[in-house]
């Protein structure tokens, strides 16, 4: 009964992901006669955790599978270097035949200029494959000026707030709930040397992630379409009053004595050797997280809510692969091919299983979960994550600027070396205008 309610928990969340959001050059090439069709292949899942193992392993397993087609794997796990990847290939069209992305602006115009594969009809010509996956959740990958869908889902995923449950403990503390509740947490925790939320700011996404939750726990989905629409700017006194919330806190040591020296995987570390209180980080840490010795140690909690309205809104969405067109025709089939084989229940089934947990795009029975041993901490995951009724991806996924991603979060990364929250508006903005002229 656990694993049903755990099913039926990623099933409710369906609606939530829903609310906003030329010439083909051809990936592929022609194969020598009798030679296996290579499909180049672009990911993120380069780490040694047991979901990037568990797809590189699924890669493996196609290949030994398959004589007359090859899986070519470039595995990217640093965000900045796999979108700067991702767009150098499109620039030079020299495109990979399957790419993993986010939807929304960003990749819009790869779909509105002819270059990736309506997913619509292959899902009409396999509609047990289709029918697993989560309805509403590839609806990111449909555009504005388009009439398919160019993306089909791999991931789910949501961003919460990990917690040392023995250093609260110690402290006589209780997790924060609010943002006041907050910096009293943080200042307890100062006293007694101990980091209360280190944060990796050398990596701008950290930062950018950090700013999604503000804004989830402040204006929620509203506050999303909000600064999409450019109803709500980013010098406005809403965005500078959360600007001004991460620059203050940052000076008070609330993320380290240093952020901006400290990346994503030092970050983690701080929080397994308890030298930090809390972490924040997605359901995709999971995984790593039930492998530490003192897993049994830590709990979960939603980001603190500054205005109670949006107590329920969450950072949160999902990933997934595009395929390229290509003008051989055979080469796209197999593309194809590959993308359906790499998201089959079979592979979410194995993920459960690997993750001891997780949350996935799929419907899942009890029985697509059979032997797997959900561990504490996805237990703990799944109970915060049961408040959700309002989830929204980065903030910039929803601007219609496909460069607002880069330059939000490098911005606001800003706030670590000493810029002033008018100084990141004034960057933020100056792009938009630059833009529109």
């Amino acid at each position: 009964m656990k694993r049903l309610r755990y099913s039926v928990l990623a099933f409710t969340l369906l609606g939530l992901f829903i609310g906003g959001v030329g010439n083909v050059w051809g990936s592929g090439t022609t194969e020598k006669s009798g030679a296996p069709i290579e499909i180049k292949l672009l990911s993120r899942w380069s780490e040694d955790t047991p979901q990037s193992n568990l797809f590189r392993a699924r890669i493996d397993e196609f290949n030994a599978k398959n004589s007359d087609i090859r899986i070519i794997g470039e595995f990217i796990s640093d965000e900045p270097a796999f979108l700067d990847k991702l767009r150098t290939s499109f620039a030079t069209g020299q495109l990979y035949d399957i790419y993993w992305g986010y939807g929304g602006s960003r990749e819009a115009d790869y779909a509105v200029n002819g270059l990736l594969v309506d997913m619509e009809p292959v899902k009409k010509a396999n509609p047990e494959w289709a029918a697993k996956f989560i309805p509403g959740l590839d609806d990111k990958w449909k555009y504005p000026g388009t009439t398919g869908t160019f993306g089909i889902p791999g991931e789910m995923y949501s961003i919460a707030l990990f917690y040392n449950e023995e250093l609260f403990s110690r402290a006589g503390l209780k997790p924060p709930v609010t943002i006041e509740d907050f910096e009293k947490v943080s200042d307890a925790f100062l006293k007694q040397g101990i980091i209360p939320f280190a944060l990796g700011a050398k990596d701008a996404w950290r930062t950018g992630h950090l700013f999604n939750n503000f804004i989830m726990k402040t204006f929620g989905s509203a506050g999303v379409d909000a600064l999409a629409k450019r109803t709500m700017a980013y010098d406005s006194k809403e965005i500078s009053s959360i600007f001004t919330k991460i620059s203050d806190y940052n000076k008070r040591g609330y993320f380290g004595p240093n952020a901006v020296s400290v990346d994503y995987n030092q970050e983690k570390t701080l929080f397994q050797q308890g030298k930090s209180a809390m972490h924040m980080d997605g359901s995709w840490y999971l995984g790593e997280i039930a492998a530490y010795p003192n897993v049994d140690s830590f709990g979960v909690m939603s980001f603190p809510y500054v205005k109670e309205a949006y107590k329920a809104s969450w950072f949160g969405s999902g990933g997934g692969w595009s395929v390229c067109k290509s003008k051989d025709k055979a080469h796209e089939a197999a593309a194809v091919k590959v993308a359906m084989y790499i998201t089959e229940m079979d592979y979410f089934s194995r993920a459960v299983i690997a993750n001891k947990g997780g949350i996935q795009p799929v419907v899942m029975k009890d029985s697509d979960t059979k032997g797997a041993v959900i561990s504490s901490i996805s237990k703990k995951h799944m109970v915060a994550l049961s408040e959700a009724k309002d989830l929204r991806d980065d903030v910039q996924t929803y601007d219609p600027l496909p460069s607002m991603l880069d330059t939000a979060r490098i911005a606001i990364q800003g706030l670590f070396i000493g810029k002033s929250p008018q100084d990141v508006s004034k960057e933020i903005l100056a792009e938009i205008k630059a833009r529109a002229q």
